[in-house]
């Protein structure tokens, strides 16, 4: 941490920051002439690079988009770290000269594909965060988007992506290693023809080693996924097949978090064990995923409503509340200190 006398107020410098740009908008990032960019020795605390670094790391942790248990940082010219540049030479020189300012990126809009390249240009060999979410009609905007971001999949650490069902054979990764990845997420939308869909499409993610966190999202059943299941310690897997949740379930040797919202007829097979599930997030339908399981290890229960927002939690010897009603058999197979 930052010796006492050195703790800057940094939320109101960020302030101070985005009022001295507020009549600039700078876009692309190249725009930036430093030639006009305040250089007055007055205009700016003068304050050791290292104690500067650390406060413009604070500014960026504000101008993050948080998602899940990830925050990526927004491009907006009058957010951290772009707005940074604008402020003096010294600041420009100390935001572009540290990589780990530019390592995360959320794009929500139209940008350049330039804009992603000189990003994480300036986050040198840095591992990235990478969220597209992107739901603008032009499939054609959103392809050139998801071709670019592929260029750096072998840098991917945490990376999501929420794009039309019909771009999914765009992932073209071959027999790509992620030597960096670390969470995996792939929302899926009903944009565009659904014909380029068939048997052969896949999302093949199998060599990454670090891969611990993956969520898919309306995956079609068509679609094969290669994955390292048995390595994983959190899943969600959300309007997928019952029958194959259980079957990529089943795999998943390490498993400790599971978040299941299936969909699909009830099934008939043995019960199948999760040894290592300590948590369960689930619907609170006839065929949810507890009719299924059992579950030896479970600590928590989280059951949402199928026509309504409203939740029920379980934790320790709580015991489960009548606000959802599940057959007597949903509840056979949890640990005694939850029934």
């Amino acid at each position: 941490s930052l010796p006492h006398c050195h703790r800057i107020p940094w939320r109101q410098l960020l302030i101070s920051a985005r009022n001295a740009a507020s009549t600039w908008f700078i876009y692309p990032l190249e725009a930036i002439d430093p030639a006009f960019v305040l250089d007055s020795p007055n205009s700016t605390p003068s304050l050791p690079a290292e104690i500067t670094l650390e406060i413009f790391q604070s500014c960026v942790d504000v101008s993050s988009e948080s998602y899940l248990d990830t925050a990526t940082v927004l491009p907006g010219p009058d957010l951290a770290p772009l707005l940074l540049l604008q402020i003096c030479r010294q600041w420009r020189e100390i935001a572009l000269s540290n990589p780990l300012l530019w390592r995360s990126l959320h794009i929500m809009e139209d940008v350049p594909t330039e804009l992603i390249d000189t990003w994480f240009a300036r986050a040198g060999d840095l591992p990235l965060q990478y969220h597209l979410q992107n739901h603008n009609p032009s499939e054609e905007i959103i392809s050139s988007l998801l071709k670019n971001s592929l260029l750096y999949a072998s840098r991917w650490e945490d990376v999501r992506f929420i794009i039309p069902i019909s771009l999914v054979p765009e992932f073209d990764l071959g027999s790509q290693s992620f030597p960096h990845l670390r969470k995996f997420a792939l929302d899926t939308h009903p944009v565009g023809p659904m014909n380029t869909l068939n048997a052969s499409t896949a999302v093949p993610i199998g060599d990454a080693p670090l891969l611990g966190a993956v969520r898919l999202s309306n995956i079609l059943p068509t679609m094969q996924l290669d994955f390292p299941w048995a390595q994983l310690t959190d899943l969600k897997l959300h309007g997928m097949d019952i029958a194959r949740c259980l079957s990529i379930v089943a795999g998943c040797l390490q498993l400790q978090h599971l978040e299941a919202f299936t969909t699909g007829a009830s099934v008939t097979q043995p019960l199948l064990t999760l040894p290592t599930v300590q948590s369960i997030s689930s619907t609170s339908s006839e065929n949810c995923l507890l009719q299924y399981v059992i579950l030896p290890q479970l600590h928590k229960l989280v059951l949402h409503g199928s026509t309504t927002d409203q939740h029920e939690h379980v934790e320790g010897a709580r015991g489960l509340g009548p606000a959802f009603q599940l057959p007597a058999q949903g509840f056979s197979h949890l640990p005694c200190h939850l029934l």
